[in-house]
């Protein structure tokens, strides 16, 4: 259904209606940089779009000129007169009017290009460091600087525009990629959103279990889900189960239950527009709160450090994870005084991220639970997390760095040996990645 328009196919009129749009909308965004002695080349950032210009100097020579594409504004544009579907990119609507940014100027040559930066985080001096979260938006300041790896082009580039790209980017030929069609098709989820439901999956509906279903009546109180968990342990497996009416619903009965006088939670991604977070510093104005926040998730860096200092100016108390670790745990624990004035906790501990996006597609595993040991493993995990804790060992809880590897080669074992012995022996297990020599072998 979708058709993508490029700048060569549009008629006499469409190329008029294009042009209007534009000058009105895109031509103030432009800036285009040129490349010589007074002006160095400019600085790319990661996987942004950039048109590369060639232009004919009038002192002799060529000149070259980066315009990067704007990204606050859509990058497809409907042609009306294609239909509903027709599109053109904006790329190709700046290569189609490089004219009104090169008056009176011969062009030789145009084409659209990017860049790949490395962007693994690596934190020096960590252990020395006085603020974590200072060391971590320093070193997300240099990624904006750092060594590129890889080179996209169209096919619309010239073999001397080429290597002058890879002359002022330092790559070689090994570096490069050469692209028949559009670059960074991640934008293309933008045409999704078109009203065209036979083209897509039908949309899941998560099932809600009868036991939270029915604490969401009109005359229920928050208290009333603790009562349930107290009877026993529910097991719950997204994305069949909703995220939004079991994890989500527990938190928010957390803040919500005045009996629960305190909440501790460990967040290491979450969703861009946290309705989790958003609880948290609601609940911080009459509760005790406490969280953890992985500074060093990969990729959600900046979101997490941004989502720290919101927690805090909200009153939460907010760690950053231990030094030399990732904190990849997803826990949360809600500890309530009961009508004894007995202090009990209720935990919630999952294979998936408090993330309300991905819990609506990725398969995991959540326990939610008043079980007295684990109660007290979670508070003595939450005090190691955010404490001094030279604790070792749980009650139930398998924990790494302390005691989870040996806990699985000791399994691994036994039912090896039940195996050699003619016995009933099964390992079951799911995994997004294992690269553990000791459990490999």
């Amino acid at each position: 259904y979708q058709r993508r328009v490029r700048g060569a196919d549009l008629s006499l009129e469409e190329q008029a209606t294009m042009r209007d749009y534009y000058i009105r909308r895109v031509f103030p965004l432009m800036t285009p940089l040129v490349v010589d002695a007074g002006h160095p080349f400019p600085n790319l950032s990661n996987l942004s779009l950039n048109v590369a210009v060639l232009l004919e100097h009038d002192r002799g020579g060529n000149r070259f000129v980066r315009i990067k594409v704007p990204t606050r504004i859509p990058r497809w544009i409907h042609v009306n007169s294609r239909g509903p579907f027709g599109l053109i990119s904006m790329e190709e609507l700046i290569l189609a009017n490089l004219d009104t940014l090169f008056p009176n100027t011969p062009i030789i040559s145009a084409s659209v290009f990017r860049v790949t930066r490395h962007y693994d985080l690596k934190l020096e001096g960590e252990d020395d460091a006085h603020n974590l979260l200072e060391l971590i938006k320093s070193e997300l300041l240099k990624r904006r600087f750092a060594p590129m790896v890889r080179l996209e082009y169209d096919s619309q580039m010239n073999q001397s525009m080429l290597s002058l790209l890879l002359l002022h980017l330092h790559l070689s030929e090994t570096d490069v990629y050469k692209i028949d069609g559009p670059l960074g098709l991640a934008d293309l989820f933008e045409l999704c959103k078109f009203n065209l439901p036979h083209l897509k999956y039908e949309p899941w509906i998560p099932r809600i279990p009868d036991v939270f279903a029915n604490l969401k009546g009109r005359y229920s109180h928050p208290g009333d889900l603790f009562h349930v968990l107290r009877k026993g342990d529910i097991l719950v497996q997204h994305p069949y189960v909703s995220f939004t009416s079991t994890v989500q619903f527990f938190i928010e009965c957390a803040v919500q239950d005045p009996k629960v006088l305190a909440i501790k939670m460990s967040i290491y991604r979450t969703s861009s527009s946290s309705a989790l977070v958003k609880a948290l510093c609601e609940a911080a104005l009459h509760k005790e709160v406490s969280v953890l926040v992985d500074l060093k998730a990969s990729g959600d860096e900046e979101q997490n450090a941004r989502y720290a200092r919101m927690l805090e100016e909200a009153g939460c108390h907010v760690s950053y994870g231990l030094v030399g670790l990732k904190t990849h745990a997803k826990i949360a624990m809600a500890v309530r005084e009961e009508e004894d004035g007995v202090l009990r906790e209720y935990v919630h501990i999952s294979t998936g991220n408090y993330n309300a996006s991905t819990g609506d597609v990725y398969v995991d595993m959540a326990l939610f639970s008043s079980n007295v040991d684990l109660g007290r493993d979670m508070c003595d995990l939450f005090n190691y997390l955010t404490g001094y804790n030279h604790i070792n060992s749980f009650r139930r809880l398998i924990s790494a760095p302390m005691s989870m590897r040996e806990t699985f080669v000791n399994l691994i074992c036994r039912e090896a040996e039940m195996a050699k012995r003619g016995l009933p022996a099964t390992i079951l297990a799911i995994m997004n990645g294992l690269d553990e020599k000791r459990i490999v072998q």
